[in-house]
């Protein structure tokens, strides 16, 4: 292993230390590291960011949680293995069944939705259990589970970065004393008693990875980054990209968020879905009035609101867990 992979091992030994099995196929594991990689070196532009230097890899961990770290001068950002594995087996699911998202492809050739008892799921090994089962026979509704993997690995990997540049990371060492910050407080771990401290610092990392994938898109609609020919008729205005994206997002937001519950907001380290939908949503106003110029884009945010019923329909369908439509009533 290198000097980097070492260290990241010894920082992350108590989550289980660096993953290099072959649960996950061997070319999205390096695809998705590459595009980490990639990722980061484009944002390292600003001053603040400019000489730190990052090292992302996988955790040997199948519970569903990300993490970032500081060793030394080195920041780490970790992504445990249990993530891929659930983006994996629920988003081809998703796009097997004959009843979720039947405008992608033709759905006419997939199965009928099977049902799991939570789609937040929580216990990955129900996952392998059936891990290559659900792929999608049609290539549109491949490519687009394709492209929902690519937008939540990129959202989680800013998010991430943020809280490096942003220095949540260095505030954790210097007050708590701790140099590992998590986006699910494991049990065993030393964290911020203050949840609003917490939530408030979440959703600057998801401002900051919002428009970080809004510049990815703006590139890609530049031609600057290659479409899947297949995928080509969601780019062809600002409309139908960023409602295509937001499919990916909120599902994101889903399957690694809470439940709107009232009671979330006093006592959870993390935004429910609601909050950090309503931030995407104010993000693209602003994004698109500032760096754009586009005053008339209410049709987007509409347009964004029907993703979300989209997927609580697609969640609802999967799962025994049901729709959550709590998270529209911000609006």
């Amino acid at each position: 292993m290198s000097d980097q992979e070492i260290e990241f091992n010894h920082l992350f030994r108590e989550e289980g230390g660096i993953y290099r099995g072959k649960i996950v196929e061997q070319t999205q594991f390096h695809s998705m590291l590459f595009l980490a990689d990639k990722l980061i070196e484009g944002f390292k532009t600003s001053e603040r960011a400019r000489d730190l230097d990052i090292y992302v890899d996988v955790i040997d961990n199948f519970s569903i949680n990300a993490c970032v770290g500081k060793k030394g001068e080195r920041y780490y950002i970790g992504i445990n293995v249990g993530v891929l594995v659930l983006l994996s087996n629920m988003l081809f699911r998703m796009f097997s069944s004959n009843s979720i998202l039947t405008e992608v492809g033709d759905a006419s050739k997939e199965r009928v939705t099977r049902k799991i008892h939570d789609a937040q799921i929580r216990d990955i090994q129900t996952l392998l259990d059936d891990f290559n089962e659900d792929l999608t026979p049609d290539e549109t509704r491949l490519a687009a589970a394709s492209f929902f993997f690519k937008s939540i690995i990129e959202f989680i990997v800013l998010h991430e970065y943020a809280h490096i540049i942003d220095g949540h990371i260095d505030y954790c060492i210097d007050t708590i004393r701790v140099c590992k910050l998590f986006e699910i407080q494991p049990t065993y771990a030393v964290g911020f008693d203050n949840p609003v401290f917490q939530q408030t610092i979440e959703l600057q990392a998801d401002d900051f990875a919002i428009f970080g994938c809004l510049h990815l898109l703006h590139d890609t609609q530049l031609g600057k980054f290659p479409v899947n020919p297949l995928l080509k008729p969601y780019f062809k205005d600002w409309k139908s990209t960023l409602q295509f994206w937001y499919l990916p997002i909120y599902t994101y937001f889903r399957f690694f968020g809470h439940l709107n519950q009232p009671h979330s907001l006093k006592k959870s380290s993390h935004p429910i879905p609601a909050v950090r939908s309503y931030l995407v949503l104010e993000s693209l106003d602003h994004f698109l009035d500032n760096d754009f110029h586009l005053p008339d884009h209410e049709e987007v945010s509409l347009s964004c609101i029907e993703s979300i019923f989209k997927i609580e329909d697609t969640f609802d369908q999967m799962s025994e867990q049901g729709k959550d439509l709590k998270a529209l009533v911000i609006y």
